[in-house]
């Protein structure tokens, strides 16, 4: 677009003034080059507006500024008759016309001579010497130069010195004037199978009918065809004048030719059926046409946009610089919680509703408060500020009892409760106050709770959304609030191993913690395992303690092996019934014992809670000639002097 230099006062200006007047007749208008009619817009005619204010600030910065009328927009057909350099553009044009049915254009003259015919009218494109030689379309994609414009002292001006009527006023383009204004290839794409269309490589009409056939030679069918294939096109909308046009014809080879009536109706009828399919694929490709200017438009909209929010909002120093800056910081303190979250860090705790993420959440504070080690088990970095929770899913009660009973400090935990109350992250003034409200209270370490409540989008599983808002959380964790760390929960699947929503959520944290239970027992223990960036750690089942909510890790292991604990624990009872009930039974004895008691179990559980029973002194095992035999302790045999049995 062309920079104007405003002023502070326009200054007086009769093009100014022209072309207000053509705005307010119902002319779309834009600004062409003193003493030209080339563009002084970026998008020429496509620029061409109504809007007053745009208008004054065009020809203020350009008084002398010649004025374009875009046809389209405007809603006129014009046939531009040219007669410079011998150009006969009257001539064909009205030989083209002479047997088409309109109105005669209101007519302008152009400085060279040639002339202007104005219609109103639409649904016909712009073209140049297509339709007859030295005569030019202007329509849709086109715009002509309005009269009161001038080149090399010569105006443009109406014919009868009139002022240009207003859009209304003008004569109306008839459908058969629209035919004959439409170019060459478009009537040839628009031509129904087996017509002849004028311009094309077959006969023209004026062939046609210079050549009829003789009475009787058998081409005189062929040839009323090709005629009526013009005449239908010509007449397109006039049944009536289609028909006298085709009669008129055939006096020139027989008026009472039997086929004429059969034939000219079936012309007329194929033409309407092309010519409605080349209308519904001009309007398809207008409708394409359309989309793609307005992304163009919102394209350059984001652009501007982006640029004008940078001045008003410059965006912080990049973080960057050469490699060598950055050594002394690869031995310092890397983890917030060691081997577990990472120091400056986004972590997500991934965990199945009810296994007790909020009270995760609160130990954690707990720990990050006060710097006691994170579930007895990880070495922890304390915050120097504040930790701040916002609270999607419970009440303030509910989230402050907790985190009372796990001692977590009053004075340094930030509850923001959010439950039952719209999305600040989705509206801006809010989001804008919750910002600096967390920016005042020196927040450090923020946790997201929910992932779900706190979602901005529409679609959980979209990854391009969900990345959006995770990138958009970062913003406003860093950047807006001023804290280090980011925490995010979310809800896993019923099967516990996989985070609701779009595989983006995964690939976004620098760790991953889970919570998780047995799929057999899920009201039973709680397990953690976490992996990411410099983390792995293997599932290990975590440990509650009522009375101060307080959480540890067992070091007892994963769900592989609590429940294979859960299960040799379980043989205790049944195994020591059997031994007592058979004194000296062998191990393979006593698993068949066993499963014909109806006892549960897999492979090498029976033998691993045989061993516990016999390390803790519960059955007592001989050997007896390269056998181990199984007793109660009051059973079992006392050894003979030379220690056998």
């Amino acid at each position: 677009m062309v920079r104007y230099q405003p002023q502070d006062e326009p200054p007086a200006s009769s093009m100014l003034d022209l072309a207000l007047a053509y705005v307010g007749a119902g002319y779309s208008v834009h600004p062409l080059k003193p003493n030209g009619k080339e563009p002084l817009t970026r998008h020429g005619f496509k620029d061409a507006t109504r809007d007053p204010e745009q208008i004054r600030r065009w020809w203020t910065a350009r008084p002398d500024a010649n004025i374009g009328i875009s046809c389209g927009p405007s809603g006129i057909i014009v046939a531009d008759l040219d007669v410079k350099n011998g150009g006969t553009g009257p001539a064909n044009w009205a030989g083209l016309v002479a047997d088409v049915e309109h109105e005669p254009g209101f007519a302008c003259v152009t400085p060279t001579g040639g002339t202007h015919l104005i219609w109103r009218g639409t649904g016909v494109a712009s073209s140049n010497g297509q339709v007859a030689e030295s005569v030019d379309i202007k329509a849709e994609g086109g715009y002509i130069v309005a009269p009161g414009s001038s080149i090399g002292g010569q105006q443009y001006r109406t014919a009868t010195g009139e002022s240009l009527p207003r859009i209304e006023e003008l004569p109306v383009a008839s459908e058969a004037l629209r035919a004959a204004a439409t170019s060459r290839g478009a009537r040839e794409r628009e031509a129904p199978q087996g017509t002849v269309t004028p311009g094309g490589n077959r006969t023209t009409l004026g062939d046609l009918l210079g050549n009829p056939p003789e009475r009787g030679d058998g081409r005189t069918n062929d040839w009323l065809r090709d005629v009526a294939g013009h005449y239908a096109y010509l007449h397109r909308g006039h049944y009536d004048a289609y028909i006298r046009a085709c009669k008129s014809a055939m006096e020139l080879v027989d008026v009472d030719y039997e086929d004429f009536g059969k034939t000219t109706r079936s012309v007329w009828k194929a033409d309407l059926r092309n010519h409605s399919e080349a209308l519904v694929a001009a309007s398809h490709e207008a409708d394409v046409a359309k989309a793609v200017e307005r992304m163009l438009v919102q394209y350059e909209a984001r652009r501007a946009f982006n640029h004008r929010l940078g001045e008003l909002d410059p965006a912080e120093p990049f973080d960057a610089g050469p490699l060598a800056n950055y050594l002394g910081e690869a031995d310092a303190t890397r983890y917030r919680a060691e081997g577990l979250i990472l120091l400056g860090g986004s972590t997500i705790v991934s965990a199945k509703r009810k296994t007790g993420k909020t009270t995760f959440v609160v130990n954690l504070a707990h720990s990050l408060l006060t710097g006691e080690p994170f579930l007895e088990s990880f070495k922890v970095e304390p915050v120097g500020g504040r930790v701040a929770v916002l609270n999607y899913e419970v009440t303030g009660g509910q989230f402050a009892h907790w985190a009372t009973r796990a001692d977590v400090p009053g004075d340094r935990m930030i509850l923001v409760n959010l439950r039952g109350r719209r999305n600040p992250l989705a509206h801006t003034a809010d989001r804008q106050a919750l910002a600096e409200y967390l920016r005042e209270q020196q927040v450090e370490f923020l946790i997201v709770d929910p992932f779900s409540r706190a979602f901005t989008g529409a679609n959980q599983n979209d990854v391009s959304e969900v990345g959006t808002f995770l990138t958009d959380l970062d913003l406003f964790t860093r950047s807006e609030v001023g804290a280090t760390d980011l925490l995010l929960t979310v809800h896993t699947g019923w099967n516990g191993e996989r985070s609701r929503g779009s595989s983006g959520l995964e690939d976004w944290p620098d760790s991953i913690i889970r919570l998780t239970t047995r799929e057999d027992d899920e009201t039973g223990p709680r397990f953690l395992s976490a992996m990411g960036r410099d983390v792995e750690v293997a599932e290990d089942q975590l440990e509650l303690d009522p009375a101060t909510s307080r959480l540890r890790l067992t070091g007892s292991g994963s769900r592989k092996s609590a429940a294979q604990t859960g299960r040799v624990s379980a043989l205790a009872g049944p195994i020591l019934q059997l031994v007592g009930q058979h004194p000296g039974v062998k191990s393979r004895e006593l698993q068949g014992l066993l499963r014909e008691a109806g006892a549960s179990f897999r492979k090498g559980d029976d033998s691993r809670a045989l061993q516990a029973l016999v390390d803790s002194g519960e059955v007592i095992r001989r050997a007896v000639r390269n056998a181990q035999l199984h007793y109660l302790p009051q059973d079992a045999p006392q050894p003979l002097e030379g220690g056998s049995f």
